[in-house]
């Protein structure tokens, strides 16, 4: 889908954490310099100057048509401003009156569900919806879709990852929020609720054996998408202290009401947001994640996977670039060139691969 007049492309929420660490790396690789775009104004006025590039601020909350006359002239708009739970559904339906295609940076599987809902209205428009080109979901992803190219016959997927101990603030608040929903698995086709921490399993995909929890990832949505496999968990690793703390947080949803809930937790990952600052430097260079694909038959017969790639927000930094060039290109899988994709579809198995220090173990 390369557009012979858009020439332009926008990161919007360039002044968050993530945001403004991709605006940096476009800034200093050969892609033309993109629009940096949020509501803050001083923020990305300075970040824009900094980095000698053009500013745009508006607000996701304005009329459909007014943030469509703020896009239109960009070929991509890349979305980095979370919670995407309130921010995904506005800017990709301007997205799809600009004619403009749409990609960001979410791992909230409500996101993905209400993304694909507008499947048929983005095709009819001919604008890519794809969601999730960052650590959330693209190695996850491109590890189920090589599990189901290997082992189509597969009936269950398990994915797990360990890597993710420093988080920014926006995923923070994007987790706080989802405590007022439930766990999730996919059971026979069916995304399913489970209590938090209810399931587990022991794994050994660091230097040593550990309990992993079955958390709410996008994969539980997207790998279904990208591989038909009708049963799909995804484990990580949660720390004691954490399980402690959300632990605490829990009933809390039950006294509130969900939508009570969904208020309270929104409120106080705002509040948190200043305390949490995100990997530095060092560890984003030095750290690594790894991540499993189990796939099984109804057999019994399993295919086990398992990649290393960077630390999770570099590994963003440069697959959500990677990601912005392909379709700046026109390079996507035939056939996935508009509408919602996953990852593995719009690019296939292998994009993971243009990620720099990524391998298979």
């Amino acid at each position: 889908m390369k557009d012979t007049v858009k020439k332009n492309w926008m990161i919007y929420g360039a002044n968050g954490y993530t945001g403004a660490l991709i605006a940096e790396a476009a800034a200093g690789s050969s892609m033309r310099r993109p629009v940096l775009a949020g509501r803050n104004a001083s923020q990305i006025q300075a970040l824009a100057s900094r980095l000698d590039c053009e500013a745009r601020v508006f607000d996701l909350s304005s009329d459909s048509d007014v943030i469509a006359k703020q896009i239109e002239d960009c070929a991509v708009v890349l979305h980095c401003a979370g919670p995407f739970a309130f921010t995904a559904k506005p800017m990709a339906e301007a997205c799809m009156k600009a004619k403009t295609a749409y990609c960001d940076i979410t791992g909230e599987i409500g996101v993905f569900q209400s993304l694909h809902e507008m499947d048929a209205n983005a095709r009819h428009a001919g604008v890519l919806l794809l969601p999730g080109v960052g650590f959330d979901v693209v190695p996850t992803d491109c590890v189920a879709r090589t599990v189901y190219e290997e082992m189509p016959t597969a009936v269950s997927l398990r994915l797990a990852f360990a890597g993710l101990s420093h988080i920014s603030a926006g995923t923070m608040r994007s987790a706080l929020l989802g405590l007022a929903d439930d766990s999730v698995v996919r059971k026979d086709g069916r995304v399913t609720s489970i209590p938090y921490f209810s399931r587990t399993a022991q794994l050994d995909l660091t230097d040593r054996t550990e309990t992993y929890h079955a958390i709410p990832w996008g994969d539980v949505f997207t790998a279904f998408v990208s591989t038909g496999i009708p049963n799909i968990e995804v484990f990580t690793t949660v720390p004691s202290s954490q399980r402690v703390l959300l632990g605490a947080l829990m009933p809390l949803r039950s006294l509130l009401g969900r939508s009570r809930a969904r208020s309270f937790f929104g409120a106080l990952g705002k509040m948190l947001s200043p305390l949490v600052k995100g990997p530095d430097e060092t560890v984003r260079r030095t750290a690594r994640a790894r991540i499993e694909g189990l796939g099984m038959d109804g057999r019994g017969h399993t295919l086990c996977l398992r990649l290393e790639t960077q630390e999770g927000y570099a590994f963003t930094v440069e697959s959500a670039l990677a990601a912005v060039r392909r379709i700046l290109d026109g390079r996507l899988e035939k056939g996935h060139e508009t509408g919602f994709q996953t990852p593995s579809l719009a690019f296939g198995s292998n994009f993971v691969f243009e990620v720099g220090l990524t391998r298979w173990l």
